[in-house]
């Protein structure tokens, strides 16, 4: 008959087995290395940009954060799966493996599945109405909207269409169009915009813009209702979740969100 083991008794170690405190930390090192090595690897993709059509090894190292060894140990390893490619200058470019992956995405998630949950999150943490909006000639329209839970509030529905004459939604698509003069830079170094009682009296609306593929205007979101709830107080809060929500969809549209961070840290920066 077998006789129970005693776990109580220690075991004698031999040279080559693995103690359980020693194959817990060889269990957590391969994938926190792992997760390291991806990191890095984003961090090389994220340094291209469209303003430069190729990077050497120095100022993709420069740009990524790493040394140019890592860089280079990575870039073959990307150059194998097609997300970079090596010109006969030696620079380096993006792959067609990107392109790939911005096919697919273009195709997964479309416009709305991402605008309105936005609406909805500014809504909740703004209490005003949320709009996005989009230019269309010399007018601009209403694609989505979500209303505040106040009774007092504006009045606008989607489909509705507004003169580019006045208004901040207005000024923001404008100045994201390329028209010139001061109001529109001071527009685009601000990116943000408030007006007070221009489109409808004793109301109010702070815009901003959102930008797609190769940072080209997708439209303006708008945060509206009466003039007397637009403190100085809750102006600059909403202001701050406007630029957040800017930059989150500008992102998820394909383009930069530089100008939206450049703005946060305080520092004037135009958009294009």
């Amino acid at each position: 008959m077998d006789r129970p083991v005693n776990t109580s008794m220690p075991v004698p170690y031999h040279r080559g087995m693995k103690t359980a405190k020693s194959t817990k930390s060889i269990r957590m090192a391969a994938p926190e290395d792992g997760v390291a090595a991806v990191d890095r690897a984003l961090r090389v993709l994220d340094a291209f940009d469209p303003e430069a059509k190729a990077l050497g090894l120095t100022a993709l190292a420069e740009r990524a954060g790493l040394s140019k060894s890592t860089v280079l140990r990575l870039a073959c390893s990307l150059m194998q799966r097609g997300y970079v490619r090596a010109l006969p200058d030696g620079r380096y470019q993006l792959g067609p493996a990107v392109l790939r992956l911005a096919a697919v995405y273009q195709k997964m998630v479309q416009p709305e599945d991402v605008i309105r949950p936005m609406l909805e999150t500014l809504v909740a943490e703004s209490g005003e109405s949320a709009s996005f909006n989009v230019r269309e000639g010399d007018v601009y329209v209403c694609l989505y909207r979500v209303d505040s839970k106040h009774a007092l509030r504006d009045h606008i529905r989607p489909g509705q269409c507004f003169p580019l004459d006045r208004g901040a939604t207005a000024l923001v698509l404008r100045a994201g169009s390329g028209e010139t003069g001061r109001e529109y830079d001071d527009a685009r170094a601000r990116v943000t915009v408030v007006r007070h009682g221009e489109l409808f009296e004793e109301m109010s609306g702070i815009a901003v813009p959102v930008f797609g593929m190769n940072q080209a205007l997708a439209g303006a979101i708008l945060l509206s209702g009466p003039t007397s709830r637009f403190t100085a107080r809750a102006v600059a809060r909403m202001e701050s979740l406007l630029r957040e929500a800017g930059a989150t969809l500008t992102t998820h549209l394909g383009g930069s969100p530089l100008p939206f961070q450049l703005r946060q840290q305080d520092k004037k920066r135009r958009w294009a």
